[in-house]
């Protein structure tokens, strides 16, 4: 869209298109009005495509007034090739980010977001949401400048997230001031598998930590990763995975 949104939308798919979502298709992103105050923005039964995986997002706001999103919902959606989902910078600012539902496939280095703004007082996501649904060629999952307030994955499948030696998780603002989730990451009911290895180098660890989480509180439960994922070493996650399946990813 050209126009930038400076109000609470819903945007759904209408009845009868069966099994094929209506198709949302972009070659560039939607930004936020600069200033504006949106409670939500919720995208249902849709699928979202960009053209670049390079250079494409679903939003790409660098405002210099308080800009505040209260909620941004995916659910029932399927969402790929992008370059990043959402990127926010300088006083934009995410209360809720939910993904439910959905497949969100062949995204490229910002992932399904980025904060990108160093500094105390710049753009953040507070709460993140990732349930029942597919994650899969991911060449970054997330990457935060700032502290969040939390994390939660559900009952979700990750097959080939992040490149080899690549981020799952990286905050990278400053040590200890500007880089944990505060409530911790909860992982539950979860299978993941190994990285996305699209040179076919035979490279499939990744860096579950890739930097920052010094003082954040890992909570994994019912949680299995695939017998061929692996951290790259020193960066691994406290406590996972809980269970390991025996087989491969190739055999799921």
């Amino acid at each position: 869209p050209s126009e930038n949104l400076d109000k609470s939308i819903t945007i759904r798919g209408a009845y009868g298109f069966g099994e094929q979502k209506a198709i949302l298709f972009t070659t560039g992103n939607w930004n936020v009005a600069n200033g504006a105050t949106v409670g939500h923005i919720r995208f249902i039964d849709l699928e979202l495509r960009g053209e670049d995986i390079g250079g494409d997002y679903v939003f790409n706001p660098s405002n210099s007034n308080l800009t505040t999103i209260g909620e941004l919902t995916f659910d029932n959606c399927v969402i790929s090739n992008f370059r990043g989902i959402i990127r926010i910078r300088s006083k934009v600012f995410l209360t809720n980010y939910t993904i439910r539902n959905s497949i969100v496939h062949h995204i490229g280095g910002y992932g399904i977001f980025t904060t990108d703004t160093d500094g105390e007082g710049n753009a953040a996501i507070d709460n993140i949401v990732l349930q029942n649904s597919t994650f899969s060629k991911i060449n970054s999952f997330m990457t935060s400048r700032q502290n969040a307030q939390s994390i939660l994955i559900d009952a979700c499948t990750m097959s080939e997230l992040a490149s080899p030696d690549g981020i799952v998780f990286r905050w990278r603002g400053a040590d200890g001031v500007l880089s944990n989730v505060l409530n911790g990451i909860t992982i539950t009911n979860t299978i993941w598998g190994h990285a996305w290895d699209e040179a076919a180098s035979g490279k499939l660890s990744v860096r579950g930590i890739y930097d920052g989480l010094e003082a954040t509180s890992f909570n994994i439960v019912n949680t299995y990763a695939t017998s061929d994922f692996s951290f790259t070493p020193g960066s691994e996650i406290p406590g996972f995975p809980a269970l390991t399946y025996s087989g491969k990813a190739s055999d799921l």
